[in-house]
């Protein structure tokens, strides 16, 4: 007698496969380059955040809240397969229900927010932590989920139980420990305030239907409207001006025109030409 499983991997969608290869080319290029990127000793370099590297080089450092998203340690994996399994078991469902855009808006203001919850916490307490990985993003993801289906049945280590359940006893989890390593002034190297500030954010972006992706669409259609009433604006003068020349050639002759006045009409005679 054969037995099937009913269980089956989901799907892989576009987002979460761009966002799957791009973690996974930076874990290798970790590996490869000894941490430079994100050095686990020190946190030296370019691509993780912290409170001190976040205005370096005049603004630009404000990009580390986005890059430090995509380095995880080398030293030990297991952060960055966690982080991979999250991502794909939560994010392919995601994905479906809110399409590739908004699951990529979600992984990455989900991080930003993260970040910025977490170095805004161990600022307030006189301290700067470097952050490194996908955590708040996965985390922002993981609680979306939880918000569409919450009673879809889970593994959790073990134990089924319901995705709602999950997502808030890992909450649960980390918001104690944030309290004691802020209490003990220590860390085990978790950054709990990032899980915290990416799940507050997949609970926000579900309850209200918060859309960054598009929000930044509009901002993009409002720049082309505004600059295409500037060169409509832009085309009228010239050609209020090109009428009043050819009205002073019609009343005084070509020889009537200024220098500046000819070139005018060249540079309006070689835009027809174009058209």
């Amino acid at each position: 007698m054969q037995y099937e499983s009913s269980f089956r991997w989901p799907s892989l969608t576009v987002a979460v496969k761009w966002l799957l290869i791009a973690n996974t080319v930076m874990f290798v290029l970790q590996a490869v380059l000894g941490g430079v990127l994100a050095d686990p000793r020190g946190f030296a370099p370019w691509l993780g955040v912290s409170g001190e590297m976040l205005f370096e080089g005049y603004g630009l450092g404000l990009l580390r809240l986005l890059s430090y998203q995509f380095v995880h340690s080398f030293v030990d994996p297991t952060h960055f397969l966690i982080n991979m399994l999250v991502l794909y078991m939560f994010g392919t469902s995601v994905e479906a229900g809110i399409g590739r855009d908004r699951m990529l808006a979600l992984y990455l203001v989900g991080g930003v927010v993260g970040a910025l919850l977490e170095i805004g916490i161990w600022s307030l307490a006189g301290e700067s932590r470097p952050i490194v990985g996908a955590s708040g993003a996965c985390y922002a993801i993981m609680i979306y989920a939880a918000c569409m289906t919450p009673h879809a049945t889970v593994i959790f280590i073990i134990f089924p139980m319901q995705l709602w359940v999950m997502a808030a006893l890992l909450v649960g989890l980390g918001a104690y420990q944030l309290y004691v390593n802020l209490l003990l002034s220590t860390s085990a190297g978790v950054a709990h305030g990032c899980h915290l500030g990416g799940a507050l954010w997949g609970y926000l972006s579900y309850r209200y239907r918060w859309d960054p992706s598009a929000w930044a669409r509009g901002f993009t259609a409002r720049l082309a409207e505004r600059r295409a009433e500037q060169e409509a604006s832009s085309r009228a003068a010239t050609q209020q001006e090109v009428d009043r020349l050819l009205d002073k050639v019609h009343r005084e002759g070509l020889n009537s025109l200024t220098p500046a006045e000819r070139r005018v009409l060249d540079r309006y005679s070689k835009e027809i030409r174009k058209r």
